[in-house]
């Protein structure tokens, strides 16, 4: 209850600050590999989506909003302020090639330790704050000046937006790079017809996708390894899910060795 009361105060000062919409532009960076890419928040009063770019070209976010393709790209994840730990991913299933399928992750809300820690990101004063998610620990900045307790990806629920965030792992960063405030460009319909016309009783639990891809996982590990040369050292198998954003999850059992 008290979260939700908090949600609510920090929604009701969205809409009282931000009459328009915000998209937020994040530079992702896989720290083992060395590679960026770029993923967008668009944050309605109500609601607010968050994708990836997977095109190779610069396109303005207008044209990237307004030709937007639900069929590519891994991140696109949608939900409702008031509700936001119930987060709606729209993704194909591994093994499905094209289809979309809408997921539920009802995620579990993260318990952050806040710091009198502070910095200017894009000119907005930020505040330092440490919390753990799913098998990782995450440093992040977070602003009041956007009062709303959203970030990049699943990171959020803080007093403000979440601009900078980097696991402790080093295998994500995420930097907002360019805040666009007051902007009609809003979600695309696209998406929300698809939420809205989607079969309930064909939605997914992010458990059953969870299993799925990690029996994905394992046998593309499995292919690799077999592919090595005859007579090649494997000291250590790491586990498939070491280099994915999330590595354990609150269904699992805690007691198995």
């Amino acid at each position: 209850m008290k979260n939700l009361i908090f949600i609510v105060l920090l929604v009701i000062s969205f809409l009282s600050v931000k009459a328009q919409n915000i998209i937020v532009e994040y530079e992702v960076k896989t720290l083992y590999s060395g590679t960026k890419g770029k993923e967008f928040a668009i944050i309605t009063p109500i609601d607010s989506y968050y994708f990836d770019y997977v095109e190779e070209d610069n396109a303005p976010i207008k044209e990237i909003i307004e030709n937007y393709n639900i069929k590519r790209g891994g991140q696109k994840m949608y939900r409702k302020l008031l509700d936001y730990n119930n987060i709606y991913r729209i993704k194909a299933y591994p093994g499905q090639y094209g289809e979309q399928s809408l997921i539920i992750d009802n995620k579990q809300e993260i318990n952050w330790e806040i710091f009198n820690e502070n910095k200017l990101i894009l000119n907005m004063l930020c505040q330092k704050a440490v919390g753990k998610f799913r098998g990782r620990t995450y440093t992040v900045w977070f602003t009041k000046e956007i009062p709303v307790s959203l970030g990049p990806w699943k990171i959020d629920g803080l007093p403000g937006l979440i601009l900078e965030a980097k696991d402790n792992s080093n295998v994500n960063s995420y930097n907002a790079v360019q805040v666009i405030h007051n902007t009609d460009l809003g979600i695309p319909q696209n998406i929300l017809s698809f939420i809205e016309n989607y079969p309930q009783q064909n939605m997914k639990s992010y458990k059953d996708y969870i299993f799925k891809e990690d029996i994905a996982l394992k046998e593309r590990q499995q292919k690799a390894l077999s592919n090595l040369p005859k007579g090649t050292n494997i000291v250590d198998v790491p586990n498939v899910r070491d280099l994915q954003r999330e590595i354990s999850f609150e269904w699992e059992d805690t007691k198995k060795p």
